[in-house]
Parts: structure tokens; sequence; C-alpha cells
């Protein structure tokens, strides 16, 4: 029996984008805490209930913002907590501090995402993640894991979910999905 596919989704640039400045073009989706005019990518929505209704997968999201704004950004798109496996915000990011030694001023602190927290919290194996994000650099750990979309910012033509679906539907079926050509998209830049 082949084991589930989990799927770790980023939220800001990769489902939603979201300003303090409305889009001139077109007026928000719904607004996030008070001051977030937030813009759903098109398809994601029916992409996110279809991947939380297949039984070939378990769907988690992993993000940079805050636990609040990831609660809002789940009522905003329909969804309920629940429909979640795994929830992690910024408070599960493993922080690494630079030193730039003694010819330059200060330390440089890096937040990134840590697949293995995921794998501790669930119980499955690295090689049956698929981490999706705009920034693959998020992962630096677990680059393998990672399907990068382009960024979104708010653009009404987008259509990468269609292609997104076809890569989880092949991935599902790997032995390492870290194995597997990801590139999802025309002029993909690694």
């Amino acid at each position: 029996m082949v084991e589930k596919l989990v799927i770790v989704l980023d939220v800001d640039e990769t489902l939603i984008y979201s300003s303090t400045h409305t889009l001139l073009n077109r007026p928000p989706d719904f607004v996030l805490g008070g001051e977030y005019f937030t813009h759903i990518r098109p398809g994601a929505i029916d992409f996110l209930k279809t991947i939380i209704a297949d039984d070939r997968f378990r769907v988690g999201i992993y993000s940079k913002a805050t636990g609040d704004y990831i609660l809002e950004f789940i009522t905003g798109v329909g969804l309920k907590e629940s429909d979640f496996e795994l929830i992690f915000d910024r408070s599960r990011l493993v922080k690494k501090v630079y030193d730039y030694g003694p010819w330059a001023r200060g330390r440089g602190i890096e937040y990134f995402k840590d697949l293995k927290k995921v794998k501790r919290r669930l119980g499955c194996h690295i090689d049956r993640m698929v981490a999706i994000d705009d920034i693959p650099s998020n992962y630096p750990r677990s680059y393998g894991n990672v399907l990068r979309v382009p960024e979104y910012v708010g653009e009404c033509d987008d259509n990468i979910f269609i292609k997104l679906l076809e890569c989880l539907n092949m991935l599902y079926g790997a032995d390492d999905v870290r194995q597997e050509n990801k590139h999802i998209y025309d002029n993909y830049d690694t």
C-alpha cells in the first residue's frame, strides 16, 4: 500500500496575495486582519477543496505568517481549521544566526521552514512530502521536496493549479518525491 502524500502549503504569494494597498484592477476577495487587502489566486479554493477531499493526500500549512493570519485566511477561503492536518505558523520556523566575523558588524538572522518538524508531528517519511512554495530557499534542508510555483501578486489569468494537480498525481505514484522532476511550468528558473 502506498503511503499518503503529505502536501505542505505556503500561504502568501502561493495561495493568496495580501497588501495594505488594494489592486487597481479589481477589489479584494476579503480583508485579513482588518488591514490586508487579499486576493485569492485563481483556482486556489477549488484546488484546496480537491486535495483536502482526496484520500491520497494529507494537507497542511507551513507559513511565515502569524497563527491568527493563517486562521483568517482559512476562514476567508471558506474552509475550516480541521480541514488541515497541520498548521505551522512563524513560531515553528528555524532560526539561524550568522556571525559575519570581526571584519563585519553585527549578525545576520535567517528564518526558514524545516520538514523534519512536519515529519515529527505527522509521523510520515520525508520522501513522501511535497512543500508547495513560491520561495524554494524557505526549505534549505529540503530542496528536493519543494514544488516551486511562480509568485502570485494578484494576476487574474493565473492557472497554475491545473498543472499542480497533474504534478501531485504523478508524485503520488513516486517512491521518493525528491527524485522526481517537479518543474511544472514553462520558463522554470532554479
